[in-house]
């Protein structure tokens, strides 16, 4: 997982966010969550990168969803801004849908 979220990173930067915090709950379903924040801007926008674990083996992720505000439940589709699946297709692929999505709605 560690080479996935290092790609991830990797994507965000380039799309000019960056990592300001790196943190667990105590939630079984996000397994790490991370807070990053626009940096080609005058204004503060951040986001929320929540990590979902799998709801049969919570060591691993199914998806990494973007919120707007942290999310209350696994469920939560409130403020979402957009999701990337771990367990479907190619990571290249959807880590760019990912990152457009993020940036669609940045561009709002």
């Amino acid at each position: 997982m560690k080479k996935f979220k290092k790609r991830i990173e990797k994507a965000l930067e380039k799309s000019f966010w960056e990592i300001e915090v790196i943190d667990e709950t105590e939630h079984w379903w996000n397994q790490e969550h991370w807070k990053v924040k626009r940096t080609k801007t005058a204004h503060d926008i951040s986001l929320w990168i929540i990590f979902m674990a799998n709801e049969e083996n919570e060591r691993y992720v199914d998806k990494v969803i973007a919120y707007t505000i942290f999310p209350k439940n696994r469920l939560s589709i409130e403020n979402k801004v957009g999701e990337l699946c771990m367990r479907k297709g190619n990571f290249d692929d959807n880590l760019w849908n990912f990152i457009s999505e993020i940036e669609g709605w940045y561009m709002q």
